[in-house]
């Protein structure tokens, strides 16, 4: 669900070498998808099931709270065809 938002955040940020940090955006989405399963294990393991769930709802509210940091620029705000803030 990251992935997706940060793949269109991409194309507010960069107009130059987009298809550049597309492909970095994608690549690091996988990495983190490949990363997650044994992190996951190893917690489940470590604290159970109960413990590993309040740690990634910690890591999910972390991701929303920067994700609020990344609303586009005010130039980008002229060029997209629809308005986000009203």
């Amino acid at each position: 669900m990251m992935s997706v938002a940060s793949l269109v955040l991409v194309g507010f940020y960069f107009e130059k070498n987009r298809a550049v940090a597309t492909t970095i955006a994608t690549c690091g989405s996988s990495l983190g998808a490949a990363l997650l399963a044994p992190l996951i294990r190893a917690m489940i393991t470590e604290y159970s099931w109960n413990g590993a769930i309040i740690m990634l709802s910690g890591l999910v509210l972390n991701g929303a709270v920067l994700g609020k940091n990344h609303l586009p620029f005010s130039w980008a705000r002229s060029q997209v065809p629809f308005s986000i803030h009203k």
